[in-house]
Formats: C-alpha cells, structure tokens, sequence
C-alpha cells in the first residue's frame, strides 16, 4: 500500500511539474547616468512631445573620417527609436524637416582613486576603567579585528554623447549632455543603454544623476525569452550589474 501511495505521489508530481510554465530569464545591465538638457531662452520653442514633428539627422561622419558612420548611424538609430515612440517621423532630405539633430559621442580614460579595509589584526573588544580585558561567564577575552584603509588606483572609463536639436533656421532649441562612467569601454554597449532613459525626458530641462537598466534576453526573435533591450514590468526578474 506504501508503495502504491508513494507511485501515485511521484506521478501527481511529475505531471504538475510538466504543466509549470517558467517565467523568461532574462540578464539586466545597470548603468549609472548624468544628464544635463537645456534650451534657448530668447526663442519660444514649439517643441511639443504631442505634436507629430518631422525630423532629420546630420551625419559627422560625412566630414570627419575619424568618426565610424556604423557606430554613429547606431548611435542615431536610438534617438530615432525613441523619437518615433512619440509619433515624429524621419526624412531624408534636410529641407523638408522641422528639426533637424546631430549627436556626438566620445569616450575618455581617466584615473580614479579607490579604498578598501585590510584586516590587520586583533585587538580587545572591551576593557574594565583601568585598562584591563573584559572577559565573558567562561572567563575567555573578548577580541574584535582591526582594520586598516588602504587606497589604490583605477582607470575608468567616461562615455560621453551630446543630442542637439535644430529649427529651420539652424538655431539650437534644446541640447542634451549624457555621462556614464564605469569600467567598460564600449560606448555602444553602453549608448543602448544609456539613451533610451535618457531621450525620454525630452523635451524636458533636466539635470541630475539616473539609472538606466537595460534588460537582455535571447535576440533570436521567436525565442521565448526575446527581448530586444526592452524594458520589463517587473524589474524583479531581473539581476543588475555592470
């Protein structure tokens, strides 16, 4: 009879089991950003998220050959993503937009100092009005660890991008400042990242420190877990760090 209840357990197990749907794993990044937005005091700017605007990009990299176009074109991929959220539409030809943007990116290397505490030893955790150890009920003495601050340096890394829009008549009606810094040096890593937190708070004056969280799954688009730097419900699922 033991037997037979224990058969019937495993097999009510086993077909639950079989029924449980996991949720999508998912692998999240987590940056750390500083922004600084503004726009022209002396012009009424008409910049209006709920207006349908239409918009085209300059291309630095069409004058500068120091300037990969892929990395740009990638750069300016994102605004555009998040411009076309809010209904803008992308043109060609310079003439026929109502704005017109130009991005910029570069990263810098620069020293930072860090610390950290050293055990270095032993010391009496309690002492009696004249100096002598505490002991407990055993009769034992009571240590605590001493510590000692030791500093070091590090490289880091500063990605940098700049967002300007542009009227008709070629003057800067909102700009935007974005700095991330942490210890990798991909700046498109790091723009996928960065940007889309970041582009929506246009048009809006913002300035501040943030956290963009980017969240990874399978890019194969009929994956179960596909996400293409989507941005999940529930951040829960997720795991953060850089």
């Amino acid at each position: 009879m033991k037997h037979l209840l224990l058969t019937l357990t495993l097999l009510i197990f086993v077909n639950c089991a079989t029924q449980i749907t996991t949720e999508p794993s998912f692998i999240s990044n987590n940056y750390k950003y500083t922004i600084s937005s503004r726009e022209d005091p002396f012009l009424a700017s008409d910049l209006d998220i709920k207006s349908k605007f239409k918009y085209a990009f300059i291309y630095n990299s069409s004058v500068d050959p120091l300037i990969d176009p892929l990395l740009e074109k990638q750069v300016l991929f994102i605004v555009h993503t998040s411009l076309s959220k809010l209904g803008w539409t992308m043109v060609d030809d310079l003439s026929n937009a109502e704005y017109v943007i130009q991005a910029t990116f570069n990263i810098e290397e620069v020293t930072r100092t860090g610390s950290k505490q050293i055990k270095t030893g032993k010391t009496v955790d309690t002492k009696w009005w004249d100096g002598t150890a505490k002991t407990d009920y055993d009769g034992n003495v009571k240590y605590k660890d001493t510590y000692d601050t030791k500093y070091y340096d590090y490289n880091a890394y500063l990605r940098n991008f700049n967002i300007r829009f542009f009227d008709s008549n070629a003057a800067v009606v909102w700009s935007t400042d974005i700095t991330s810094e942490g210890s990798g040096s991909d700046i498109l890593k790091v723009a996928k990242g960065v940007l889309p937190s970041a582009m929506a708070k246009f048009p809006s004056i913002v300035s501040g420190e943030f956290r963009a969280g980017v969240y990874k799954g399978c890019m194969e688009i009929n994956a179960n877990n596909y996400c293409n730097y989507c941005d999940l419900p529930d951040s829960s699922k997720c795991t953060y760090g850089e």
